[in-house]
């Protein structure tokens, strides 16, 4: 494989995680490139044996770089400010705020993931896809739907607490990778039908959403993803 001679992301507009990794560059305005490509794909293997979408090739490099951690870890190293300078670092730089944004990172990528996108966002776009009724929808959903309102209640309480600053962001007043973690999840799922409910249950997340929508990291990875794609149904 040929060295990048500028950063790549390869990935899908739908991804949840290729739009935050996106999301991080767009905010050091890193230029970078995007290959498309679905998980699994055949198009991805020659980047990875996993599957598992974004992939970040770097400059200078040959070998790809898989999983979001170490990207976000390459991006803070390489593009962050190493003070408190705009733009700010994503990771903040005393390590109890690092903690809390590592906190939301896991959540995300586990609970948030598995019990709203994996749970409920994924198996509605398949069943609608297949031209199932809506009524058939909704009873597949019956039992995902009540892990997933538990799933948002927790993150309201949760938000309340970390938010120790009161900003507008989820650790307080500086933007951070638990916002752009968190944020196209929430995304995808407040453009489903079930929207009205995912706010009633989690009425901070809903706040903190609405102001996230935006600022333009949110608007210039929007083409493409699936509240994008919903919004034409």
């Amino acid at each position: 494989m040929t060295a990048a001679t500028k950063v790549i992301v390869v990935g899908a507009y739908m991804s949840t995680f290729t739009r935050t990794i996106r999301m991080g560059l767009e905010h050091f305005k890193v230029p970078y490139d995007q290959i498309l490509a679905l998980p699994h794909s055949e198009s991805l293997k020659k980047y990875t044996p996993f599957g598992k979408i974004p992939v970040l090739l770097w400059p200078g490099q040959d070998r790809p770089m898989v999983e979001t951690l170490v990207m976000r870890t390459y991006i803070d190293a390489t593009y962050a400010p190493k003070i408190e300078q705009d733009p700010q670092p994503l990771t903040p730089l005393n390590i109890e705020a690092q903690l809390i944004v590592n906190f939301w990172v896991s959540v995300v990528s586990d609970h948030v993931f598995k019990n709203l996108i994996l749970g409920v966002a994924k198996p509605r776009e398949w069943m609608e896809k297949k031209g199932s009724s809506e009524q058939a929808i909704q009873e597949r959903l019956e039992k995902p739907m009540v892990l997933a309102l538990r799933t948002l209640t927790n993150l309201d309480d949760t938000l309340n607490a970390s938010n120790y600053r009161g900003g507008p962001y989820v650790c307080g007043d500086q933007l951070t990778w638990a916002d752009l973690y968190l944020y196209p999840c929430m995304a995808d799922l407040f453009a489903l039908p079930e929207a009205d409910t995912f706010r009633t249950s989690a009425p901070k997340v809903w706040n903190w959403y609405q102001h996230f929508e935006q600022l333009d990291l949110a608007k210039n990875t929007y083409i493409g993803t699936v509240a994008d794609q919903r919004s034409s149904l």
